[in-house]
């Protein structure tokens, strides 16, 4: 079978009477990660062991000796050869899995129907714990953050709130557990990993569309720029990089208008006319230039997307990606609701020369101080990525 978070939550929702599928998908995409890759741990790879099952009377079946961590009362972490269980297939781990569950977790299968209770009911069961270390717990919320919008859709950063105040009024939650949960989930921690793993083929059936990403602005032109420093141009292109391998993650196809520092043309008006018509030439399915705002008056904020004045596909492109940044990073956003769509109108050369849908986003205002240091924050730019192409995706379905 080929692992995927999708694959593998069809085999876990067989046993979603004692077990919450998404959860489990969670725990496993943790536990099988090795330098940053899923599926990659040395148990996953040679024993089909994705949660790290040690040797435990409900298995009779083969083992895997390895060194692993352990950990005592007193947090204090040493190193021993333990014996896990080796399958001799993922549906058997699944099985088997359950199993464990049912018989030593019953916090977990009492909480089949929530996530957050299930990962709560990890911290206690009836010959020990699974997790040990609270910082497991927060392994277990960056998960839920990476691939919450895979499995939920486009309202599911609400949707983790909503179970966890289902979990809190249930009382699933262990003693400071809930409080955790609510820090870790409120920081939003920004993707570290794709949004989408495995086979693009297999996650989008928008497979094959293209999407023309255009950073704004490049030497000998580096756009507005902050007291601290920080050039539009370089801000832009890495969000543009950024994006356009979130887009591959996603099984679309990705290009960008420059992939270095300098613009295409020295000329700036033939610049501006060159960039529509590489999205054009290529067949391009929507255009998206990005770009960082800048005013005289410093405390200036907030996001904003343009269209081409009148109603047509690049307003519903531009909505969704509003409506994306309004759901997962939120704050200012500076809209014209005047024709019934939050985007703003102009007159613009990059997206009035393009065939296909196309806006010109504002990321932030690159001369508020506080802003500008958003837009150099590697971490910032990368959430800012994840959302912008959600809100792509969206539109492009």
């Amino acid at each position: 079978m080929e692992l995927s978070a999708k694959n593998l939550y069809a085999l876990f929702e067989r046993h979603k009477k004692i077990l919450n599928p998404f959860a489990v998908v969670c725990q496993c995409r943790h536990e099988t990660m090795y330098r940053g890759k899923v599926w990659s741990s040395e148990l996953c790879l040679k024993a089909n062991n994705l949660a790290g099952l040690k040797k435990w009377p409900g298995w009779l079946g083969p083992f895997y000796s390895k060194n692993s961590w352990e950990q005592k009362p007193d947090g204090t972490k040493y190193e021993k050869v333990s014996e896990f269980c080796r399958y001799a297939s993922v549906e058997g781990f699944v099985a088997n899995y359950a199993t464990k569950i049912e018989r030593d977790y019953p916090l977990c299968a009492a909480s089949a129907d929530n996530f957050w209770g299930y990962f709560s009911g990890l911290f206690k069961g009836r010959v020990g714990a699974w997790a040990t270390d609270l910082a497991y717990l927060d392994r277990m919320v960056d998960q839920v953050l990476i691939i919450g919008s895979v499995f939920f859709g486009a309202d599911w950063a609400q949707k983790c709130w909503d179970a966890l105040e289902y979990a809190a009024a249930k009382k699933r939650l262990q003693p400071g557990h809930e409080e955790r949960i609510r820090q870790r989930l409120g920081a939003a921690i920004p993707l570290s990993i794709p949004l989408w793993d495995g086979p693009a083929s297999a996650k989008s059936p928008s497979t094959g569309k293209l999407i023309c990403l255009d950073p704004g602005h490049g030497d000998p032109d580096p756009g507005a720029v902050g007291k601290g420093g920080t050039k539009e141009a370089v801000v832009t292109l890495r969000v543009a990089e950024l994006i356009a391998g979130e887009l591959e993650r996603a099984g679309y196809r990705a290009m960008l208008t420059r992939s270095t520092s300098k613009r295409l043309l020295a000329n700036y008006k033939a610049d501006l006319n060159k960039r529509p018509k590489l999205a054009n030439d290529a067949g391009a399915n929507c255009f998206v230039s990005i770009h960082c705002n800048s005013a005289t008056n410093s405390t200036s904020q907030g996001f904003e997307a343009y269209t081409t004045p009148g109603q047509n596909n690049s307003d519903k492109l531009a909505t969704c990606i509003i409506e994306a940044w309004r759901r997962e990073i939120g704050g200012v956003l500076r809209t014209d609701m005047s024709d019934g769509d939050p985007d703003k109108e102009a007159n613009f050369a990059v997206i009035r020369g393009t065939k296909s849908p196309s806006c010109l986003v504002e990321l932030a205002f690159i001369s508020n101080p506080a802003e500008e240091k958003k837009l150099a924050d590697p971490t910032w730019q990368k959430k800012a990525a994840a959302t912008i192409t959600r809100g792509i995706a969206s539109y492009l379905g």
